[in-house]
């Protein structure tokens, strides 16, 4: 529940700053970091949702690495960077810690230890 209030909180953010902020096409690096602002809201939205074939781990990982990666772009001055960097540390991240999970639910025999749901 409480990715979907940040999802949405991210999303409605995400679409203030397009009109606000990134409404100019000129403007490339604004419109990179609203982007990854709303990107990350529509990934921690539908981490929460049951149906979806994504680990929730994977898509609260590569949220977080999109935020971050805003925050590492602003200090370098290269925004686009800074959010590629984040990407791809949310993502292997991420990855990481889905895989740790399942050796370490297939180890105990235990299904809750591998991501589901309410992991």
């Amino acid at each position: 529940m409480t990715d979907r209030i940040f999802g949405i909180t991210f999303l409605l953010l995400g679409s203030l700053g397009y009109i606000c902020i990134a409404e100019d096409p000129r403007h490339f690096y604004e419109i990179v970091g609203v982007s990854a602002v709303f990107v990350a809201g529509a990934l921690l939205t539908v981490s929460g949702f049951h149906w979806l074939a994504v680990r929730p781990i994977m898509a609260r990982s590569i949220a977080a690495g999109l935020i971050l990666g805003i925050a590492v772009g602003a200090a370098m001055s290269d925004i686009p960077n800074g959010v590629a960097v984040g990407l791809a540390l949310g993502a292997v991240l991420g990855a990481a810690i889905v895989r740790i999970r399942q050796r370490a639910g297939s180890s105990s025999g235990d299904p809750r230890s591998t991501t589901g749901p309410h992991s």
